[in-house]
């Protein structure tokens, strides 16, 4: 049986000493799963050497918790509420921009230029397909009743509205 302290044991203890944060054993420690994985190997003499440093961080970490514990867990707290708070804040940003966007491109469709969409700039393109059919059903109700025929339907109908919609953001315009 070897009682020399092996190389790695040594090196491991004094940086212990130097960066006991290097060795946290919540997974963020750089060398926590190297002395997780030396353990179940070192002698009684390497694991006593390994002790001490182990010990004074152990003790550093529970005096810490009982002088900050409470406090720092309610900025921790704080500290994630915040970052929720931004995400959600970054996420209806990015929501009202794509309204935006979408009702910028609907406008362009239905407002640009003359024609059937003349005069809707500044409305929803919801509200603009309404007029329309809206339009439509009052032509439908002041017609006399032999000639419904002279009230024809406007060209576009909501499906072929939607289409174009459709066609029109996939061009990309």
């Amino acid at each position: 049986m070897e009682d020399k302290i092996h190389p790695v044991v040594e090196l491991l203890a004094a940086r212990m000493e130097s960066n006991p944060e290097e060795f946290a054993p919540d997974g963020e420690g750089r060398w926590a799963q190297w002395l997780d994985e030396l353990i179940p190997f070192v002698t009684e003499e390497e694991r006593v050497m390994l002790r001490k440093p182990m010990m004074q961080t152990i003790h550093e970490d529970v005096l810490d918790e009982l002088m900050n514990g409470p406090d720092k867990r309610r900025k921790e707290a704080e500290d994630r509420e915040y970052e929720r708070h931004l995400a959600h804040a970054a996420m209806q940003q990015q929501q009202k921009a794509y309204v935006s966007q979408i009702q910028g491109m609907a406008g362009q469709l239905y407002g640009g230029g003359g024609g059937a969409g003349a005069g809707i700039v500044g409305k929803s393109y919801t509200h603009a397909i309404m007029d329309e059919h809206d339009s439509y059903l009052d032509r439908l109700r002041n017609t006399p009743t032999g000639s419904i025929t002279s009230a024809a339907p406007p060209n576009n109908t909501l499906t072929d509205t939607i289409n174009q919609i459709k066609d029109w953001l996939k061009k990309g315009k």
